[in-house]
This record gives C-alpha cells, structure tokens and sequence, in this order.
C-alpha cells in the first residue's frame, strides 16, 4: 500500500525535535501542518528517544501531538493499550511505573513489538527488529493517517 520510504517517514512519528517546541504551542494557522519525525527500525536510538522525549513534555504533548508510532521500542512494557505485536517481555529498558504515557496520549499511540526482538521484547533473533517495515508499515501509514485526519 504505501512505499517504504513513506513508510519510514511515519515510523514513530512525531517528536525527534520536542524538545525545541516552545512551553505552549502557538494556536496559530499553521496549527494544521503536522511534523513527522522518524528512525526505522535499526538505527540507534530510534524508538526509544521518541518515548522518552514524550514522556517528559505529556503535559505540552498531549495537545500538539496527533500520533506516535513505535517499533521494536528498548522501552516496551507488555499489555499496554497501545502495544502490537507478539511480545509478552519487557523490552531491555523497561518503562519504570513514573516513566508511562498518561491515559490522555495512549490513543495517540501504537507500538509494535514482536517475539524474540532482542531489543523490546530481550529476545535473540535480529532479523525480528530489523523487519518491522516489511510486517507492519500498513497499519501504521493508516494509524497515522487516521489520527490526523488524512
């Protein structure tokens, strides 16, 4: 459905650059535009940035940020809402009970982890994070689309 070059612009979309965004995000007309920032799957530190810049703005987040999609996340707790996948491990660096999306982001977000992934689910088979593209780039162009509107 969607190239993989698209689809590597929407993976874990939204917040590589957070930290730049002002304390209260202007309601200006430029309010529409929507910023996709991204990592596939293999680059360092890709999804686990993205957590963790989310985590420490919610409060701004949760008003400007319409999705966020994450795969094979080192901080993945299973059974969340917004997990995908296979897995039912704690990623390498589990989010701590302080450190979890606030109920008003989790609609926000989908999270895809699968089995054996040895960075979210502490498995031993790479090719599992190497290949969340080729798995699940479909539903996550259409999360991202559906969020915001497109």
């Amino acid at each position: 459905m969607f190239s993989k070059a698209f689809s590597a612009l929407v993976l874990a979309a939204s917040l590589l650059s957070v930290s730049a965004l002002p304390a209260a995000a202007p309601q200006t007309p430029c309010a529409d535009v929507h910023i996709i920032a991204a990592r596939a799957s293999g680059e360092a530190p890709g999804a686990g940035i993205i957590g963790a810049l989310v985590t420490q703005v919610q409060d701004t987040s949760t008003m400007i940020v319409n999705a966020i999609v994450q795969m094979g996340d080192p901080r993945h707790v299973p059974d969340q809402s917004f997990d995908r996948g296979t897995s039912t491990r704690d990623g390498l660096f589990p989010r701590a009970a302080n450190q979890q999306y606030s109920s008003t982001l989790q609609p926000r977000i989908l999270s895809f982890c699968d089995a054996n992934d040895p960075f979210c689910d502490s498995g031993n088979d790479l090719e599992v994070h190497l290949t969340y593209l080729d798995r699940d780039q479909d539903t996550a162009a259409a999360f991202i689309l559906q969020q915001i509107g497109g």
